[in-house]
């Protein structure tokens, strides 16, 4: 059974909701920001069904994020905006896979913009047709705006009528796609690149970073970067990065002066103890032996 409920949230005012899109009525006065939504949600014995469509007017230097399981089509009508480090103008698109999350945010002007989601796995089957790949998210560009906008429209703004409602938003979501596939034009941030970025992240800071930090800032989500680090590294993001920390650590033990805990203050550990633990338990000796026992292998040498 699904439940399909419409929301209407101006910017920094009260959220409406609604099982009818009645809310939508009465239009937004000119120079209004905010968000129309329809939502579908359905559950059943094989399945959740999680939809999402909405339209959304934002003003100027304003950063949202999401962190999401569904794929994602984001089509810009007016204005400027920014997906992840993406710069987007009218008639731009992006479609966002399940294993990343973006930021969004404005800049210099207002932007209008589309948007819907979905965990629908008949809607993998569709992009796969099209060639689209679960690993990339691809932009491009359509001037058929009106048209796209139309479609948005149809779908939120109008009363779902009795009717198969997961074979309806599919066609909505087909005929929406239907005017952007064929301009797809770039494809971006494969996996291969987001996994370097990662090791750049992790080596630029010395292992002192968080699997969350590393996450929003390659934009994926924490699922797909422990995914990808069992592909690439057969360990998981957590292991790696503090693989990362004890080679550093070990370097400033063997090739400095810097005593124990200034070594763990430099790696962000929040005390001695702390760090001789982790060092300890990583190289199987204590830091403090560690050094003596590379003194005495100079001397020998």
């Amino acid at each position: 059974m699904e439940t399909v409920k419409y929301i209407r949230h101006p910017y920094r005012g009260k959220r409406i909701t609604s099982e009818l899109p009645d809310i939508f009525a009465k239009a937004m006065p000119p120079g209004s920001y905010y968000q129309d939504v329809l939502t579908v949600t359905g559950l059943s014995e094989h399945d959740v069904l999680i939809f999402t469509i909405g339209k959304n007017v934002y003003p100027p230097n304003v950063e949202t994020s999401t962190a999401f399981q569904r794929w994602m089509v984001l089509y810009v009508v007016d204005g400027t905006m920014f997906c992840g480090k993406q710069q987007m103008g009218r008639g731009d698109f992006i479609i966002i896979p399940p294993s990343h999350s973006k930021n969004f945010h404005t800049k210099q002007n207002h932007a209008t913009y589309y948007w819907c989601t979905t965990n629908d796995e008949e809607v993998a089957r569709v992009l796969n047709l099209c060639g689209y790949s679960d690993e990339k998210i691809m932009v491009g560009h359509s001037d058929l705006v009106q048209d796209v906008v139309v479609e948005f429209e149809k779908t939120i703004y109008r009363t779902i009528k009795q009717c198969d409602i997961r074979v309806y938003l599919m066609a909505r979501f087909s005929m929406i796609f239907a005017y952007l596939s064929a301009n797809i034009n770039k494809t971006s941030t494969t996996s291969d690149q987001t996994f370097k970025q990662c090791l750049n992240l992790i080596d630029g800071m010395q292992g002192n970073i968080t699997v969350d930090y590393l996450a929003k800032h390659a934009f994926v989500s924490r699922r797909y970067l422990y995914s990808m680090f069992k592909e690439y590294k057969n360990m998981s993001p957590t292991e790696y990065i503090t693989s990362v920390r004890m080679r550093v650590a070990d370097d400033y033990l063997t090739s400095t002066d810097f005593s124990v805990s200034k070594i763990a203050e430099l790696l962000g550990y929040a005390d001695y103890t702390h760090f001789t633990r982790a060092y300890t338990k990583f190289f199987k000796i204590a830091p403090s032996k560690r050094r003596k026992q590379d003194m005495i292998d100079d001397k020998k040498r």
